[in-house]
């Protein structure tokens, strides 16, 4: 029977475009950023809590970011002045905290209460 309609089988498209790829790697790094980030978090928060050395620090500002309280905050090691942030909390300008920094790299430093 020649007038029949013959159907076409369809190719399946089994091959990645340009497109495809860049999007797995952007997603691949993103993933990975993330990762590294949590876990340079958990590492520090880990030396902090084993080599850490408290002192006073002194809230110099405290303002609203988004929905949540923010408070930057100084302190004095050996003569100079280092900072940090504190987030969600109900410290106001002047007030006094606890810190904890490592002796070796001061710039890496929490709240006490940051790392409860």
């Amino acid at each position: 029977m020649e007038g029949k309609n013959k159907v076409k089988k369809k190719k399946s498209k089994n091959h990645w475009t340009f497109a495809d790829i860049f999007g797995v790697l952007i997603w691949i790094g993103i993933a990975s950023y993330l990762f590294y980030q949590c876990s340079l978090q958990t590492y520090r928060n880990h030396l902090l809590e084993k080599r850490g050395v408290q002192t006073m620090a002194y809230v110099t500002a405290s303002y609203s970011q988004g929905n949540h309280r923010v408070a930057d905050y100084e302190f004095i090691v050996n003569g100079l002045c280092f900072d940090g942030q504190l987030r969600f909390h109900d410290a106001e300008k002047g007030d006094s905290i606890i810190v904890i920094y490592l002796p070796e790299d001061p710039d890496i430093n929490r709240a006490l209460w940051d790392l409860k």
